[in-house]
């Protein structure tokens, strides 16, 4: 996992609507099952006869967006997620790179009562490494140094999954609070901000196996064996975008319009932000 120091955030970027929009994936019951989409950039179209024509091999270019997990089933005490959304890079030789967002429940840490944490793992299916960062639901007070607040996510993320094809790595970086990661060069700690920052969480070297000439891009929610019968998990996302990455003393702003789409957390944590600004 690489840290970033936290910087002096600057001006509002306003990310709506993207290029692909705003969408949801819903799913109930148990057992693995899932529903799916696709990630259509305007202008490119994937179906079955469509696939994999968008061209990311010039370098630099992000698949990003909000993505809120608000409406999704917590973990259950000592177990792993109820469901998993996937949000894919896919060539056309089918190989995977997927930004996987779940829900697992973590012991105590640093003085933090248990709780369930939402996950951000960039998975694939290269078998390469897999690097992820958790950020609390419910928060606390953490026993390090002299001790202080750790402010819960709203649980909606900015992500941005970045594909540099000359230096063929993937980066995966996110925009929230209520982050697990430890105490950075900067000050204050970036865990202990009650507004959100920019984190990398890593990334990956995929080689010339992927191709990134010929990609297409998806999403798809599962539902796992922890869910009950009765329990539907929704996930959605708003101003997804296919384009330059933001960088990171950037803050990701939604038209206002759309921000009853992200639930009150998210309007509550972007209207501190700005009182702080």
């Amino acid at each position: 996992m690489i840290l970033l120091a936290v910087p002096a955030l600057g001006a509002d970027v306003n990310v709506y609507p993207g290029n692909i929009g705003s969408g949801s994936l819903s799913i109930t019951g148990t057992g693995w099952t899932s529903t799916a989409a696709w990630l259509s950039p305007a202008g490119n179209e994937f179906g079955p006869e469509s696939r994999h024509s968008y061209d990311m091999s010039g370098g630099n270019i992000a698949l990003q967006g909000f993505v809120n997990v608000g409406q999704t089933a917590d973990a259950n005490v000592d177990d792993w997620s109820k469901y998993y959304a996937k949000f894919t890079v896919r060539d056309n030789a089918s190989h995977n790179v997927d930004v996987v967002f779940g829900t697992d429940w973590l012991g105590g840490w640093s003085g933090i009562d248990p709780q369930p944490w939402d996950r951000i793992r960039m998975e694939n299916n290269m078998g390469l490494d897999q690097p992820e960062q958790h950020y609390c639901t419910v928060g606390g007070t953490h026993d390090m140094g002299g001790g202080g607040p750790i402010y819960p996510s709203d649980r909606n993320y900015y992500m941005q999954l970045v594909a540099d094809a000359p230096t063929q790595t993937f980066t995966l970086q996110a925009f929230a609070m209520g982050s697990s990661a430890p105490i950075t060069t900067g000050w204050p700690p970036q865990n202990t901000l009650d507004e959100a920052v920019w984190q990398t969480i890593g990334s990956i070297q995929v080689g010339e196996d992927f191709n990134f000439a010929n990609v297409e891009f998806c999403s798809t929610l599962w539902s796992s064996t922890q869910a009950a019968a009765d329990e539907t998990s929704t996930v959605s996302w708003n101003a997804m975008n296919v384009g330059t990455p933001l960088t990171t003393d950037q803050v990701p702003v939604p038209e206002p319009a759309t921000l009853c789409l992200l639930g009150l957390g998210g309007l509550g944590a972007l209207i501190r932000r700005r009182r702080k600004a």
